[in-house]
């Protein structure tokens, strides 16, 4: 069975079935407890101790039926396995039918037989009528075999209200089992529909996310051209953010860049300058070098883009603007605390600050300016390499001379 992309429409049945992994023990301990105080309270002296003790390991075997369940890994990857899911959900029936099993056979008395509805219960708790099914089906068997073979032991007392009796019993584990798998097939429907709705407002939302970072790209590219820089700037960013990121991803798996970090981390570089539309272009557009006065406005371009970011809409998405606003804040921040505005140091500096940094160095030195001809790749990445252009994390070095060729390709 195929396995698909985990999303949102998945989290209702995912966060429901956590609970009836920890509702489980709970239910299996009180249980026991129960049984065990009843015992000692000489209610059940007929049942042997050894009995006693199997079905109250039984009992508590479902803390570790628990701790199994979770091992399955639902969620592989960001990914949804149906095997181990369906697995699961099989395990967790085989136990309550188990143990219901376990009821009939220690404690040899019709009293008990009101017990099955309480174990399906627990499967009810998953809102998920197969999972219900399979234990309903499991339990029905059970007692037919328990009867068919051990008849005798299981319905001692045959007095005149006998068939009456088993009549009304069956009649009440029929209802049970019927009113229960009915509840279960109606939560489901409204779950599926709830989940449905969720999904359509959810491909709605990430519409709008992507109609609103065209347009934080299209702003970009605008205040690139103010800057005189090519108008590709940007997109060439994005290319270089990407390879260098996947590169330190898969040499560095600490820094957990996961897939969807970089992707988000490409879309947001392209703003790492956008403070720039608050620099005076006597100053921005200057061809010459800057004074000390000029080149500390010129600094301030850090903390305005951080402020812009701020006024990013909430729809393009609360962890995207805040990866903005860290690159926008800290990308001249240098690894030896000589960088603006703050004066950060070390792993202090955000990690998608310093990816962006690096690269945006390596996109100034190979681009014409006009203060400056564009140098060789080679040279450019050389340059970066022997800290001639500011100090950068030895991983993000050994990362970009281990991409060197992708760089120079692009």
């Amino acid at each position: 069975m195929k396995e698909r992309k985990y999303d949102s429409t998945d989290a209702y049945h995912l966060s429901v079935y956590e609970k009836a992994l920890k509702l489980a023990p709970m239910i299996g301990a009180i249980a026991a407890l129960t049984f065990s105080m009843a015992r000692a309270a000489g209610r059940f002296s007929f049942v042997p101790l050894a009995n006693l003790i199997c079905f109250d390991l039984a009992c508590l075997s479902y803390f570790f039926a628990a701790y199994l369940l979770k091992k399955f890994g639902i969620v592989r990857n960001g990914e949804v396995s149906r095997k181990a899911m369906d697995a699961s959900e099989l395990v967790l029936a085989a136990m309550i039918v188990l143990q219901w099993n376990l009821i009939t056979y220690i404690f040899p008395t019709r009293a008990f037989w009101g017990f099955a509805p309480m174990f399906v219960m627990l499967a009810a708790f998953m809102f998920h009528t197969k999972a219900v099914r399979n234990t309903i089906v499991g339990i029905s068997v059970s007692i037919a075999i328990s009867w068919l073979i051990r008849g005798d032991v299981l319905l001692p007392d045959r007095d005149e209200l006998f068939i009456e009796n088993l009549i009304m019993r069956i009649v009440a584990l029929a209802i049970s089992f019927g009113v229960i798998y009915i509840l279960t097939y109606f939560a489901e429907k409204f779950t599926n529909t709830v989940k449905e709705n969720f999904s359509y407002m959810e491909k709605q939302n990430s519409e709008l996310e992507a109609r609103g970072r065209d347009i934080i790209d299209f702003t970009a590219e605008i205040i690139e051209e103010r800057d005189e820089s090519s108008g590709t700037h940007v997109k060439r960013l994005k290319v270089y953010t990407r390879i260098l990121a996947e590169e330190l991803a898969k040499r560095y798996p600490e820094y957990n860049l996961t897939e969807e970090y970089i992707d988000r981390l490409t879309l947001a570089c392209v703003l790492h300058d956008v403070g720039k539309i608050g620099i005076p272009d006597s100053i921005l557009l200057k061809p010459g070098k800057l004074t000390p006065e000029e080149y500390e406005i010129m600094k301030t371009h850090t903390t305005i883009g951080a402020r812009v970011v701020d006024k990013l809409p909430d729809s393009v998405g609360e962890s995207y603007k805040r990866m903005c606003r860290e690159i926008c804040q800290f990308h001249h921040e240098q690894y030896d605390g000589r960088g603006y505005p703050t004066g950060l140091s070390g792993d202090d500096i955000p990690i998608s600050a310093q990816i962006v940094s690096i690269v945006d160095c390596y996109d100034a030195l190979t681009s014409t300016r006009p203060y400056k001809a564009a140098l060789p790749g080679e040279v450019s990445i050389n340059m970066i390499m022997n800290g001639e252009c500011g100090a950068f994390c030895d991983k993000l070095i050994d990362c970009l001379a281990a991409c060197k060729e992708k760089l120079l390709a692009n």
